[in-house]
């Protein structure tokens, strides 16, 4: 028992050692935030933003903060390999948070390549957000890391394990076997982690109860009725305008249509490498999509396309 707690200790030690480096060091602010900041407040300079930081009362401090503060994946990257190597629950994070509190840090934010830099208090409303965004008491499906480790080049294995700690994924024995099927058909294709990005979602969008292969048809076909029918009454918008659909009872709505056809390239892309196969759909007239999935190949130009 003695030997156990003195492992705990030590690993839960190390965690916060790790976890207060990367604060006072490593946290980048990228452009994103950096234009939102922008938006925001009106390309405020380093002093007014620190003041915003400073002022306890301001109720925008916490949102601004915890903007921050947002665990990227770099960060993410740089904890997954000593994650993979520990088992961290619940308690063991009470106690880290308890620890870094007790350390009294101040958190050093880079604003990308500017030079410029942010200081930020580590108290417990700003340090219990940047934990529960890590994930850090997520426990890794076994057979999924063996798959990756055996099938993934290192960073590769680290941004597909940093996915599923994102994900919080559990999955079924149906759905670990298709995801490990993924991952040794498309281990090396530069499509890889963009194509585990729509699985993931896609499997929170099911909750991982229907059977993949039907599920991804009825999306690709429910996918392509809306572009179908959000093409035709643009078509009658062109030929009439909107105020007239109205008054007729047209329902306008909006599709993004590179993004739904990104989304039927892909199921495509991904059924063909797992399964083999997938299915056609049948056109409701011309969508203008100019479009014929005849095999992988032309699901991975469709997704270059829309990429560029």
């Amino acid at each position: 028992m003695e030997t156990m707690a003195a492992e705990s200790n030590e690993k839960n030690h190390f965690l916060a050692d790790t976890l207060a480096a990367l604060l006072r060091h490593r946290i980048q602010a990228g452009p994103g935030v950096i234009e939102y900041i922008n938006s925001i407040y009106g390309n405020p300079d380093i002093g007014e933003i620190q003041s915003l930081i400073d002022d306890q009362d301001s109720s925008e401090r916490e949102s601004l903060v915890e903007l921050l503060l947002f665990p990227d994946e770099p960060i993410q990257a740089r904890l997954e390999d000593m994650l993979q190597r520990h088992t961290y629950t619940a308690g063991d994070m009470a106690v880290v948070a308890t620890d870094l509190i007790d350390r009294n840090i101040t958190a050093t934010v880079s604003l990308g390549d500017t030079g410029r830099k942010l200081h930020v208090r580590v108290d417990r409303t700003v340090l219990e957000p940047f934990l529960t965004r890590l994930h850090l008491d997520y426990s890794p499906d076994p057979q999924l890391n063996r798959t990756m480790a055996d099938n993934l080049s290192q960073a590769r294995w680290i941004a597909a394990a940093v996915r599923f700690r994102n994900a919080r994924l559990e999955p079924s024995v149906r759905l670990r076997d298709f995801l490990q099927r993924y991952i040794r058909a498309m281990h090396s294709d530069p499509f890889f982690l963009e194509g585990l990005d729509f699985l993931l979602a896609f499997v929170q969008e099911t909750h991982g109860d229907a059977e993949l292969y039907d599920a991804m048809m009825r999306k690709k076909r429910k996918s392509w009725h809306h572009l179908n029918r959000f093409d035709a009454v643009e078509d009658r918008i062109r030929k009439s305008n909107v105020e007239t659909l109205l008054a007729q009872g047209e329902r306008v709505g909006y599709i993004d249509r590179r993004r739904t056809l990104k989304t039927v390239a892909a199921i495509d892309r991904i059924c063909l490498a797992v399964y083999g196969k997938t299915e056609p759909v049948e056109s409701e007239g011309s969508n203008g999509a100019g479009w014929e999935f005849r095999g992988a190949e032309d699901a991975a130009a469709m997704i270059r396309l829309l990429s560029s």
